[in-house]
């Protein structure tokens, strides 16, 4: 029952990262829709107060302005939290550079080709750079960082399966064989005999050893520990 719950919890935690992630790109495409409206009406605007306002803003604009600021940051720290439950790859990292450089677009697109069609706007392609700097640089600085981070992943594997083949080469040179025991009725008028040596199997175990550990299959500890582990089974 523990098990099922703990799959559900994993899926629902799945579909509120995607509906989160989903709604952080919608944040991201009003916000730059918005400034862009705004833009479009010379870069300021104003609504409502009592003073006289030269330009008002278009109609809804405020209203998306701040519920895309507002509901992404909120939608941020929900995608943080599922990111976290389900283990999946964090790429919130890449939300910045996407915010700074599709707003530095919109400033250096304005300034390129300013509405009122005067000419070249240097206040806006200068913001626009500033912009594109502050959303690139992250970026850029990341790309070595990910690009090493899967090469100490693939080291690692190649460690760990290493490390497991080791492990298991030496713990079945040090396991001891199967023996078969076949039972023999005691009389006691015959007396024991001590066994003079090891059992054959014994021998044949210690000659594999051997020849293992000549050809390099096994290092010297390791044949040191299986040899003293089969002495060990074959005279207790």
């Amino acid at each position: 029952m523990s098990r099922g719950r703990s799959s559900l919890s994993v899926t629902i935690w799945h579909i509120v990262l995607l509906i989160s992630f989903g709604g952080i790109v919608a944040a991201l495409t009003i916000l730059f829709r918005a400034m862009r409206s705004v833009m479009a009406i010379g870069g300021t605007c104003a609504s409502g107060g009592p003073y006289q306002i030269a330009v008002s803003c278009p109609d809804g604009v405020p209203v998306l302005l701040n519920g895309a600021i507002w509901g992404g940051v909120i939608l941020l720290f929900v995608a943080l939290v599922a990111t976290s439950r389900t283990g999946a790859p964090n790429i919130i990292w890449l939300l910045w550079p996407a915010l700074f450089i599709s707003l530095g677009y919109n400033f250096i697109d304005f300034g390129m080709n300013p509405p009122d069609g005067s000419g070249t706007e240097s206040g806006w392609i200068s913001c626009g750079v500033v912009f594109l700097i502050m959303g690139g640089g992250p970026l850029l600085f990341m790309i070595p960082l990910i690009r090493d981070g899967r090469k100490n992943r693939k080291r690692g594997a190649e460690l760990a399966e290493r490390a497991l083949t080791a492990t298991t080469r030496l713990r079945n040179a040090m396991t001891p064989p199967n023996v078969n025991v076949t039972a023999v009725p005691f009389r006691p008028e015959t007396p024991r005999v001590a066994p003079q040596g090891p059992p054959p199997t014994i021998v044949a175990d210690l000659e594999r050893l051997a020849a293992l550990h000549h050809a390099g299959a096994l290092s010297a500890s390791e044949y040191d520990a299986a040899k003293r582990m089969l002495l060990t089974g074959a005279l207790s």
